[in-house]
C-alpha cells in the first residue's frame, strides 16, 4: 500500500479537488475512494465528496481501501462507559499514516470520547466515555492521579529500582520519540520486578503520570528497554529457555484499571495476550493468579 500527497488547488468540493490532484482517476473512482475512506484532508479521514475544502489544504491519498481491523473485544459497556481490550496494531483515532480503520471509527455507531490513550503497539485496556460530562470527569480523574493503572512489561536487562522519576519531553532529533529532558513534563513510574530469566525481566509498571511513551522511555532510561521496542533501543529478538522469541511489537500490556465514578467503584482487567502467554510458558512468569 502506498500514499500520495498533494495540495488543494483552490477552495472547492473534495471530489473536484482530488480529481485535479490526481487527474488520471475517473470521477466515479474518485468518489468511491473518498467514500471508502482512502482520502485524508489535513490529517482527517474525509468520506464526503461534497465536503468543502480550503485552498492549500493537504490531501493524502491511499491507493487501497482501509484494511478490516481485527476484532475489538468490548469488556464492559453501559450508558456512560465503554472498556475496550485493544489489540496491537490498532490506532485509537484515525491517522493518515495508515488507511486501516481506527478503534473509534470501528465503534462509530456510538458517541465516544477518548479519555486516555495507549500506543498503537500496546495491547489492553482503553477507557472511553459515552457522554461529554463523563469524559470531563474521567479526564480530570486521570490528571489528578485518581485512576490506578498497571501494565505488564518485558524488559531486556536488569532493573534495580522500584521508582523512576524523570521528566519527559519531545525528542528534538526524532519526531515520533520522547526523551528524558530537564525541560520536560514531570513523570513518575513505579516498578515491581516479578521475575528475571536469561537477561529478560518481567515487570509490573504503575505510571502515576500519563506522559506519551512514559513506561517505554523510563525503562530505556534505566538501560532496560522493552523487548521489541526498536524506537527506544529494544532488540527485536531474545533467547528465552533456549527458544528465540521475536515479538512483533513492544511487549507492553495495559492490564488493569481502577477508579471511582459517581460513587461507584470500577475495576477492569484485560486478558493476557498470546505473546505474553508465550513468554510465561517459557518460564518468565508475572506470578498472576
Amino acid at each position: 500500500m502506498s500514499r500520495q500527497e498533494q495540495r488543494a488547488a483552490h477552495q472547492g468540493p473534495l471530489g473536484e479537488l482530488v480529481a485535479i490532484a490526481w487527474p488520471t482517476l475517473g470521477q466515479a473512482a474518485i468518489d468511491a475512494e473518498i467514500r471508502a475512506g482512502q482520502i485524508f484532508v489535513d490529517g482527517q479521514r474525509s468520506t464526503d465528496p461534497r465536503m468543502m475544502v480550503q485552498a492549500g489544504a493537504r490531501l493524502l491519498r491511499h491507493d487501497q481501501p482501509p484494511a478490516p481491523p481485527p476484532a475489538l473485544p468490548i469488556l464492559y459497556e453501559d450508558r456512560e462507559l465503554l472498556v475496550l481490550d485493544k489489540p496491537a496494531g490498532i490506532h485509537l483515532n484515525a491517522t493518515e499514516t495508515t488507511a486501516r480503520l481506527a478503534a473509534v471509527e470501528v465503534l462509530g455507531d456510538r458517541e465516544l470520547y477518548l479519555v486516555h490513550r495507549i500506543d498503537v503497539g500496546t495491547t489492553g485496556l482503553v477507557l472511553l466515555a459515552k457522554q461529554r460530562t463523563i469524559a470531563e470527569q474521567l479526564s480530570a480523574a486521570f490528571r489528578e492521579r485518581q485512576i490506578e493503572k498497571t501494565y505488564l512489561a518485558v524488559a531486556v536487562g536488569a532493573i534495580a529500582v522500584d521508582r523512576v522519576e524523570a521528566p519527559i519531553g519531545l525528542d528534538k532529533k526524532r519526531p515520533r520519540a520522547r526523551s528524558i529532558r530537564n525541560d520536560g513534563k514531570p513523570a513518575v513510574t513505579h516498578l515491581e520486578v516479578r521475575a528475571t530469566q536469561d537477561g529478560l525481566t518481567a515487570v509490573i509498571a504503575r505510571p502515576l503520570t500519563g506522559r506519551t511513551h512514559q513506561i517505554r522511555v523510563h525503562l530505556a532510561h534505566l538501560g532496560a528497554p522493552l523487548l521489541g521496542d526498536t524506537l527506544y533501543g529494544g532488540p527485536t529478538a531474545a533467547r528465552l529457555a533456549k527458544v528465540v522469541v521475536r515479538p512483533e511489537r513492544p511487549l507492553l500490556h495495559a492490564y488493569t484499571l481502577a477508579f471511582s465514578l459517581g460513587g461507584r467503584a470500577h475495576q477492569y482487567l484485560a486478558p493476557i495476550p498470546k505473546d505474553f502467554e508465550q513468554i510465561q510458558a517459557l518460564g518468565l512468569s508475572f506470578g498472576l493468579t
